[in-house]
């Protein structure tokens, strides 16, 4: 057991601490549910090296860590700051993007003149009315 709440202390999964222990995640839960003062050695650890990460995290942002600082944003404040993954299914006009090309990495670097251009539809008129050329055409691909 003192390898397991070890391994938990040192910020491991419960996978890797029941590993650790000899034993698999269901018997550490098994365990746990049985002896409580075990699962408060567990929840102790746990929280033990929480503590330690944001602690890390705080120094990390007071220094200046942007990365850091965005990293707790992201995490912490994730309504406001999180990352979004969207599909087709679930944007709405204001979200919407088009982009008609965007050149190779190479081509920006190579000297020649970058002739793509990047269009932005702002209007939700104009949205809706891709849109609607859009399902009426008969192609399965989509348009970007």
């Amino acid at each position: 057991m003192r390898a397991i709440v070890q391994a938990l202390k040192d910020g491991n999964t419960n996978a890797a601490a029941a590993a650790a222990g000899g034993i698999t995640v269901a018997t550490m839960w098994r365990w746990r549910q049985a002896m409580p003062e075990f699962d408060e050695q567990c929840q102790d650890a746990e929280f033990s090296f929480e503590r330690r990460a944001v602690q890390y995290l705080v120094n990390q942002m007071a220094g200046g860590n942007l990365s850091a600082v965005l990293f707790w944003l992201e995490r912490r404040r994730k309504e406001d700051w999180g990352r979004r993954d969207y599909s087709l299914d679930n944007l709405t006009p204001s979200r919407i993007t088009v982009i008609e090309a965007v050149p190779p990495a190479a081509s920006l670097h190579s000297g020649q003149q970058d002739t793509h251009e990047i269009h932005r539809l702002e209007s939700h008129s104009t949205i809706e009315s891709s849109a609607t050329e859009l399902s009426e055409s008969d192609s399965t691909e989509p348009p970007f």
